[in-house]
């Protein structure tokens, strides 16, 4: 043999063995964003569940600059990417797109704009476990969100049980309605009950694959609080969605121990809602009070017991069930017959009637117990069906991204202010039609179908990773269905991650060959170039949106000359938005200069003739310009973009005729 093929085959098993063993930075990159995950999503969560648009923008562009620095410094793990991972990412990034280009049919560029974005930050997302997470990496990935759902249920519930030691922000005041229901610190109560939702099959893989029956019973202890915070927000979408997500999780595991943990987890959340439930003052306030702060402290007690006789009996229980063990076919049969009784029982169509029974005009505070026990629709079946007859209008393409709102405001049958649709999927439809909804519901179809031929021919406890994750992927797109969970970043995060982990490295069977020199330095081209346009299309509203809100600090200062340019700053940022000019014409009514006022508000309006508060602020304008006709006209236009406005002076009945 020369000296020359010894040393090639002598290098062969080193090659390898550099493939099969991490480096020192390989090893870093595989534990350090497990550590960043859970803080992470918990700040986000207390950033109002990251909806205000600023940060939001600060999020996606970390998220890319993230997913540029592993791709242009070569810190992203030496994986083979599969198709489905391709696939899943191109068709959530052209989504992204495709409601970008919709600004040029759109009735708001501005809010296309924003769309658009936001399909991006998501994009940003779904890569990051995809480029990040190795091969076996997808229980600690997983374990993090379990992690952060329990963090931001602990501080929901904290706030309701010590209302003195966290705030709850102003909602009560801006939505009397929704006093009673539990928002902190997502802003949102059905959002709320959502996430913590989300967090119940990825707490159950736990208690189901962790080898120590402590560890077992440690992660099935938090079920009783998480179900105590979604019984508080009175959220009927958050309950289906944890049954739903929890039950995927023990038929996709497909084991007895998953049953049981089912079961028990069952038991334990019912025990802690009646320990809530017994306690009117949690549930009614006033939450203030000192009779309230002594109910507090005494339900915490209480649910601690809950939690912890749960997991002392799961535990041991758990340690005479072995893992492996499939459920039996009768018991299977069992649970389906008990499941159609149930639905029979619950009269379904009966509550369908009530589902679509149009709402009063001014509902009242919302009584916990008695909403989740209800089947009254609170205006969902009028959103979807503004949304269906949307879509019905532009079937292809749709009236371009983030349109829904004027058009509800137009066509609505309710007299309320309503920007989503509550339906990711309905609103989709309406606002970019069959294509744009082909693009979004095809990233997660994708996903799921990966996730799904991913199960077969694992061991126990790779199922059972696979099956939760798969499990939020589900819950979500069931979430997603009946409420506005897209729209909060923290919600979508819980489910992104996990689709990325279906469709990615992490819960692949085989790690495959690795991608040639030549092929990677293509993809690592594209994706740094596609990193680099994302990055400039978050800055560029982030950028707009801190002029605005430095136009309208200074004007609130009297500093009119810093408002001025601050609101032309904003304007030159984003040419195509009308929130610069709106600024500026507020700025320059306030300064006493009327015409450049109107000229101001005449080209916002341009840019999205579908609001109807430019039209009043341009009918404001045109009176103190002692333009009556034109202030006559611009108002008529303000009441039929919006008939049944109470501010306006309503133009049609309660009952939708005119």
């Amino acid at each position: 043999m020369s000296s020359r093929s010894a040393t090639t085959t002598a290098a062969r098993p080193l090659a390898d063995a550099e493939r099969r063993e991490p480096r020192p930075s390989g090893f870093v990159l595989r534990f350090a964003p497990i550590l960043l995950i859970a803080p992470l999503i918990v700040v986000e969560a207390l950033l109002d569940g990251g909806a205000p648009p600023p940060v939001r923008s600060v999020a996606a562009i970390l998220v890319w600059w993230a997913v540029l620095g592993a791709v242009a410094f070569s810190l992203a793990p030496r994986e083979r990417v599969a198709p489905a991972a391709v696939a899943c990412a191109a068709l959530l990034g052209a989504f992204g797109l495709f409601a970008g280009l919709s600004l040029a049919w759109a009735p708001s560029a501005e809010r296309a704009f924003a769309v658009g974005d936001q399909a991006l930050f998501y994009t940003g997302v779904l890569l990051l476990p995809v480029l990040l997470a190795r091969r076996g990496d997808a229980a600690r990935w997983a374990d993090a969100l379990a992690v952060a759902t329990v963090a931001v249920a602990a501080l929901a519930l904290g706030q309701r049980l010590f209302p003195n030691l966290l705030p709850d922000g102003n909602l009560a005041e801006l939505l009397p309605a929704a006093a009673k229901r539990l928002s902190y610190p997502l802003g949102y109560w059905n959002g709320l009950a959502i996430f913590v939702a989300l967090g119940f099959p990825l707490l159950l893989r736990v208690a189901v694959a962790a080898r120590a029956w402590w560890w077992r019973a440690a992660a099935i202890a938090p079920l009783p609080a998480m179900a105590g915070v979604i019984y508080l927000t009175s959220s009927r979408g958050g309950v289906a969605v944890a049954v739903l997500a929890s039950a995927a999780f023990v038929l996709l595991a497909g084991r007895v121990l998953a049953l049981l943990a089912g079961a028990a987890a069952a038991a334990g959340c019912a025990a802690a809602v009646a320990v809530l439930a017994a306690r009117d003052v949690l549930t009614d306030g006033p939450f203030d009070s000192s009779t309230a702060s002594d109910a507090g402290v005494e339900a915490a007690l209480l649910l601690a017991a809950v939690c912890l006789v749960l997991a002392l009996a799961y535990g041991l229980l758990s340690r005479a069930v072995a893992l492996r063990p499939a459920v039996p076919r009768a018991a299977w049969v069992a649970l389906g017959v008990v499941a159609v009784v149930t639905l029979v029982a619950a009269d379904p169509a009966g509550r369908f009637e009530d589902f679509t029974e149009r709402p009063p005009e001014a509902p009242g505070a919302v009584d916990v117990g008695a909403h989740l026990t209800s089947g009254v629709g609170s205006g969902r079946w009028q959103f979807w069906s503004a949304a269906a007859d949307q879509w019905r209008e532009h079937p292809v393409v749709g009236n371009g991204a983030g349109s829904f709102e004027p058009w509800w405001a137009q066509h609505g049958t309710l007299d309320w202010f309503v920007r989503n649709a509550h339906s990711l999927w309905l609103e989709t439809l309406g606002e970019l039609g069959i294509v744009g909804l082909l693009l979004l519901a095809g990233a997660f179809a994708v996903g799921v179908v990966a996730g799904a031929g991913r199960l077969a021919g694992r061991t126990a406890e790779e199922r059972a990773t696979v099956a939760a994750l798969l499990a939020v992927v589900v819950g979500f797109a069931v979430g997603a269905a009946i409420d506005w969970v897209w729209q909060i970043p923290v919600v979508a995060i819980l489910a992104l991650v996990p689709l990325g982990l279906l469709v990615g490295p992490a819960t692949a069977r085989d790690r495959g060959p690795v991608p040639t020199s030549r092929s990677r330095f293509g993809v690592r081209a594209a994706l740094i170039v596609g990193a680099w346009v994302a990055i400039c299309a978050q800055v560029l509203p982030f950028l707009a949106s801190e002029e605005v809100d430095a136009s309208r600090r200074a004007a609130a200062r009297g500093e009119l000359g810093e408002a001025l340019d601050r609101a032309r700053s904003a304007q030159t940022i984003q040419p195509w938005a009308s929130s610069p000019r709106l600024q500026l014409a507020l700025v320059r009514e306030e300064a006493g200069q009327i015409r450049q006022a109107r000229r101001a508000i005449a080209a916002a309006i341009a840019r999205d003739e579908t609001d109807w508060r430019l039209r009043v602020v341009a009918a404001r304008l045109a009176v103190k310009a002692g333009d009556v006709d034109a202030a006559r006209t611009e108002l008529a236009r303000a009441r039929s973009l919006n008939p049944r406005s109470r501010l306006l002076g309503r133009t049609v009945g309660p009952d939708g005729t005119r």
